[in-house]
């Protein structure tokens, strides 16, 4: 398991109640928990002993790793009187890292019109009283997107936007041609994307996105359409990872 204060501190409510009740289990196989109690103690010593994230650090007693720590204590421990319990000493930071980066998404008065757009062609009609002749259509929304992306095609965070529209539209979008059109303009987004190789996890994690959407919202015919134009973008890690799914199976 990793042993950052992020992983550990994630839910550290649930990772502590998973733990007691293995404890409690092995306590009523074998007769003794000690075993999985000192592992957990050496997993959070990991964690109190390395690099503590900088928010973390200045949340002090009310810390997820104050709150792993309290648990231990109070619910782990008395399981196993063999294994020393977690001194306040412990709790101490051996070293202060960064604060997490945060990027913010949907900030640009681009992207906030672009929003305000996906979501008159979602959601629609328009309110009673408007000019329904003014409402952008699915035409008009993915000329909008490819041009966005076109003059913005160096921001990740436009990238993400666009990824996140773009599989709005495809879970709710009942015309079959408005689409296919909505899947070509997401595939079109993520063939040969220069965050493929540049950033190759944040590209994925669009991908992924994509793929998901077929097998678990869509109908058959539409998640075969998924697989195929993903598969014939002309993009060659597309290419394989679909393969991939094809020979083993989606995740």
């Amino acid at each position: 398991m990793d042993a950052s204060d992020r992983s550990v501190g994630e839910a550290p409510g649930l990772v502590s109640d998973h733990v007691l009740e293995l404890a409690k289990s092995c306590a009523r196989n074998s007769g003794s928990a000690d075993p999985i109690v000192r592992a957990w103690r050496e997993c959070v010593m990991r964690v109190l002993h390395g690099t503590r994230c900088a928010e973390n650090a200045a949340q002090k007693d009310r810390s997820p790793e104050a709150r792993v720590v309290q648990d231990f204590n109070g619910k782990l421990a008395p399981l196993a009187p063999a294994v020393a319990l977690i001194a306040a000493d412990d709790m101490k930071p051996v070293e202060i890292g960064d604060a997490a980066r945060v990027t913010e998404f949907w900030t640009s008065a681009e992207a906030r019109r672009l929003l305000q757009e996906f979501k008159e062609v979602r959601f629609g009609p328009p309110k009673q009283g408007e000019d329904s002749a003014a409402r952008p259509s699915m035409k008009d929304l993915l000329a909008d997107f490819a041009k966005w992306t076109s003059d913005e095609g160096d921001s990740l965070t436009v990238f993400h936007e666009s990824s996140m529209l773009h599989a709005g539209l495809l879970q709710d979008v009942q015309d079959d041609n408005d689409w296919r059109g909505v899947l070509q303009s997401y595939v079109e987004l993520l063939r040969q994307n220069r965050f493929e190789n540049e950033d190759p996890p944040q590209w994925y994690l669009q991908f992924s996105r994509l793929m998901e959407l077929a097998p678990k919202t869509q109908p058959e015919a539409r998640r075969k359409l998924i697989r195929q134009d993903a598969g014939a973008s002309g993009d060659g890690l597309m290419f394989q990872l679909v393969e991939r799914e094809r020979i083993l199976g989606p995740k």
